[in-house]
């Protein structure tokens, strides 16, 4: 049965048929990744469903990731292995017209299906406390025990919202979906309700008095009617509450009635912080910025690793790590000298880096050209085809980067009458970083068919 599970009818009929059919992606092995990232993904989703999030502390979540991550790099290793064995850019396969680029984009696939698995478990439990938080109508309960916590402070004069998300310093919450984590109230939404709360900090906040008693009685009422759906129960009854106020919001000092406030205040924001917890503890999930690292930044680093490691063997490609090392710490030597020798230190360091990666640019994309007219192998020809391949896809946001240093060093330190303007490189100067790195990404992608797959197979070729 287990072994039916593993490797099925239907597996093994679909690996015979793209041995015959289509050898580079059956090379790739991405049928076998796709398969066993199904069977994980259904015990993850089922861990999810056994543990509830109540139990999940601290030290289990830490032992979790741990488990987990170590399960992604054994499958990673697994993929590799079987992927080295027959490696299609050598001996394997049909020189098919962009086989580098179809390979590419089925180790991209793999890549991206490996590395899934961590994210499994917190997508799940964000998707149960989505679903939580619609069925009991939990943003607009939170949101009246926001807006009413002014008449239930700890003291006179804090007022501690019940929840607030992390790293917000709203406390108002809009709305919660799947595309973009939370959506938040200004306080001119709630002019509406006569309460204008202007944030102090990320948990303590201003307001303007509640006035008339009408108005006291209905936020008393609102407040207590959410309290007891969570099953607390004030012991002053609401004529009381309202009486002790005038209508200023303003009550003589009852010790008694704060710290039963206090203690309302903490088992409601408990409680509510249990519905919303798996939202807060996976909130990276619902950051558009995590997908951009992970499949943007993380997964294409580890794709060009493999991609040069394909085309080169062992011991060469671990002497060529070396080599980047060394190169990088030479150059992180010549900068530091910059920063603490002359009058200009931060112009010193600049034109250090100018020079540096101007000089390996055109170094190493020289003497990796010179392969196509070589007639014997040479080792720093090997080297340089390397190194630039490295180099290459950030190349683009190096020079950005470079051109709006020395703008901003312009402005800031040449022109002391400030008198220039800024560049359109350096006034969006996000936005260029953004696109220099995807174009970048793209040169990657092509140049590895167009270019330095042609300097690989000539280095083949070459008598040693």
């Amino acid at each position: 049965m287990f072994k039916q599970i593993l490797m099925p009818q239907f597996l093994n009929q679909l690996n015979q048929h793209l041995l015959l059919k289509y050898p580079l992606v059956w090379s790739s092995r991405i049928h076998f990744v796709a398969w066993y990232t199904l069977l994980a993904w259904a015990l993850l989703i089922g861990f999810a469903f056994v543990f509830p999030d109540e139990t999940m502390s601290s030290g289990f979540l830490g032992f979790y990731w741990l488990l987990i991550v170590l399960c992604a790099l054994s499958g990673l290793v697994i993929w590799l292995i079987f992927l080295f064995r027959h490696n299609s850019t050598k001996q394997f396969g049909l020189r098919v017209p962009g086989r580098e680029w179809i390979n590419m984009s089925l180790h991209f696939i793999c890549l991206t299906l490996i590395s899934s698995v961590l994210f499994v478990m917190p997508a799940v439990k964000i998707l149960q406390a989505h679903a939580a938080i619609q069925q009991k109508g939990l943003v607009e309960k939170v949101n009246v025990l926001n807006v009413n916590a002014a008449l239930f402070p700890k003291n006179e004069y804090d007022v501690i919202p019940i929840y607030t998300p992390q790293d917000s310093n709203q406390i108002f919450i809009k709305s919660y979906n799947l595309n973009g984590s939370y959506g938040y109230y200004g306080s001119s939404d709630y002019r509406a309700l006569d309460t204008n709360l202007m944030v102090r900090d990320r948990a303590q906040s201003e307001y303007y008095k509640i006035k008339g008693k009408v108005k006291i009685a209905k936020a008393v009422h609102d407040f207590l009617l959410v309290a007891k759906y969570y099953g607390i129960q004030h012991p002053y009854a609401e004529e009381k509450i309202v009486n002790l106020y005038d209508d200023t919001l303003s009550y003589n000092r009852d010790l008694t009635f704060e710290a039963i406030n206090t203690s309302m205040h903490n088992s409601l924001d408990n409680l509510v912080g249990k519905d919303f917890g798996p939202i807060d503890r996976f909130d990276f999930l619902l950051d558009v910025w995590f997908y951009f690292a992970w499949l943007l930044v993380v997964i294409p680093v580890m794709l060009v690793f493999l991609t040069i490691f394909r085309n080169t063997d062992v011991k060469f490609f671990f002497i060529s790590i070396g080599v980047t090392i060394l190169l990088v710490a030479v150059n992180a030597i010549l900068v530091g000298l910059a920063l603490f020798s002359g009058s200009d230190n931060q112009g010193s360091a600049m034109m250090t880096l100018i020079v540096f990666f101007s000089f390996w640019g055109v170094a190493l994309a020289a003497l990796s050209f010179v392969v196509f007219g070589q007639r014997h192998y040479k080792v720093i020809n090997a080297y340089a085809v390397f190194l630039f391949n490295l180099l290459l896809p950030v190349l683009p946001f190096i020079i950005v980067q470079l051109l709006i240093s020395y703008d901003e060093y312009y402005y800031v330190f040449v022109d002391e009458n400030n008198q220039k303007n800024w560049t359109i490189l350096t006034k969006y100067s996000n936005e260029f970083r953004l696109y220099s790195y995807l174009l970048g990404l793209i040169l990657l992608f092509i140049s590895q068919q167009l270019y330095f797959k042609k300097l690989y197979e000539r280095l083949w070729a070459l008598p040693k």
